[in-house]
């Protein structure tokens, strides 16, 4: 008799799915691995049993036999923000989100699905520094989609959409697969404001434990006005890591001194002034997901909310 899922399925899987830029990296390398008696599924693994695997070949039973097989009895965890599409592949028109979702739902059955969200003003002004650092080109207006590149849709289908980041249509999706009760919606501001307490109370909601110190310093450093620029007009002449962006040529090795300059400047000065979106972006942003949020109410607290001036 063939084995399922079902007969499989660990007890109190987590499945923390991201927001990007709500410091999943930050969780990934310096949480979640100190964490006392889990099996955490670390980012290879999560990539090749589940985010690149073919549609046509993809096996729940088999890919959950895998887990299993390597956890030794432990409480599986899994974190990475590629389960929500990443930042340097396009998301279609979310076929690449709801089929993630399904192929978790099919394959861990019954878990706790954890989503940390942040402020759109900010997570996009992340998210385009990100572009850049990867080795973009196009302006905040041609990346985010407020004008698009071609005048044929399908042609703009692969690009990144502004649209992953209505969270309300996401946390919908996981509720109505794993059940409102399973999915827990975070703040990324209350992990800033106070990573300590935050971490503290986390653990206890979600049974978690470590007996060592955590580093709680930021993993990834926002870029300068300046180094913004620098790099999006040197990214022209190297091809790098997203196919999102115009180059002329490529030079061997240019990314690499071009990281390392952009960092040593921006520690250089005093006070960097950090990169920004402009008022026209911003109040794009405002009407966008204004709607969307107030959406958000059976699940967060408003007043949060707009304390940290997410849209509304």
């Amino acid at each position: 008799m063939a084995i399922t899922c079902k007969q499989m399925e660990p007890i109190n899987t987590i499945l923390h799915i991201g927001y990007p830029k709500t410091a999943t990296k930050w969780f990934q390398n310096e949480f979640y691995p100190r964490v006392n008696g889990i099996f955490f599924i670390h980012r290879k693994d999560v990539f090749k049993w589940l985010a690149f695997q073919n549609i046509f070949d993809y096996s729940p039973v088999e890919t959950l036999e895998h887990f299993v097989s390597t956890t030794d009895g432990k409480r599986l965890v899994i974190c990475d923000e590629i389960i929500l599409g990443g930042l340097d592949i396009g998301f279609g028109s979310g076929e690449y989100v709801c089929m993630m979702a399904n192929r978790l739902k099919e394959t861990f059955g019954e878990a706790s699905i954890i989503i940390f969200i942040r402020n759109q003003h900010s997570a996009l002004e992340s998210v385009y520094g990100h572009y850049i650092k990867s080795g973009g080109t196009y302006s905040v207006k041609k990346y985010m989609g407020i004008y698009r590149k071609f005048t044929r849709p399908f042609h703009d289908y692969h690009l990144f959409n502004p649209d992953l980041f209505q969270y309300n249509k996401i946390v919908e999706l996981y509720a109505r697969l794993f059940g409102s009760e399973n999915v827990h919606v975070c703040l990324f501001e209350d992990f800033k404001a106070n990573p300590e307490g935050f971490i503290d109370q986390f653990s206890r909601d979600f049974n978690l434990s470590t007996s060592t110190h955590l580093n709680f310093e930021p993993q990834n450093i926002k870029l300068s006005t300046f180094s913004v620029s620098l790099m999006r007009f040197s990214n022209h002449f190297t091809l790098k890591n997203t196919v999102f962006k115009h180059y002329f040529f490529s030079i061997p090795r240019l990314y690499r001194v071009l990281l390392s300059v952009t960092q040593m400047l921006d520690k250089s000065f005093f006070t960097p002034r950090p990169f920004t979106l402009d008022k026209g972006v911003h109040s794009w942003i405002d009407e966008r997901f204004r709607m969307g949020n107030r959406e958000l109410a059976r699940w967060v607290n408003m007043e949060k909310l707009r304390k940290y001036g997410y849209p509304l």
